[in-house]
């Protein structure tokens, strides 16, 4: 069983988003035209903050299950039902706590 890394994960996974990604201007033109009547920050009137989010996000639009290497969606599974146990866990709630003890014999 080979180990997974999450931090080099996030690394490539972030940096082969920025680097085979590519902004339609027409798919967001509605956004760029409400982005371009924001006025700029004081310090720098004509810079326009980068679009990794808006790259980030057509890139894991575009990006299927079945594209992802087995390790990353094993671990993508591992952590999901890590976060769901966490958050069962440390709930304090009457209902979640009924719910474990009907799910302690399982």
């Amino acid at each position: 069983m080979s180990a997974f890394d999450r931090r080099n994960f996030l690394r490539t996974s972030a940096a082969g988003a920025l680097a085979s990604a590519t902004v339609s201007p027409a798919a967001f033109a509605q956004s760029n035209a409400a982005s371009a009547s924001t006025p700029a920050p004081a310090s720098a009137p004509n810079a326009r903050p980068p679009k990794v989010t808006r790259i980030l996000a057509e890139f894991i639009c575009k990006t299927s299950y079945q594209d992802l290497p087995a390790p990353a969606r094993k671990e993508g599974v591992r952590t999901l039902m890590n976060w769901v146990g966490v958050a069962v866990g440390g709930s304090h709630d009457e209902t979640v706590s009924r719910a474990v003890a009907a799910l302690t014999p399982f």
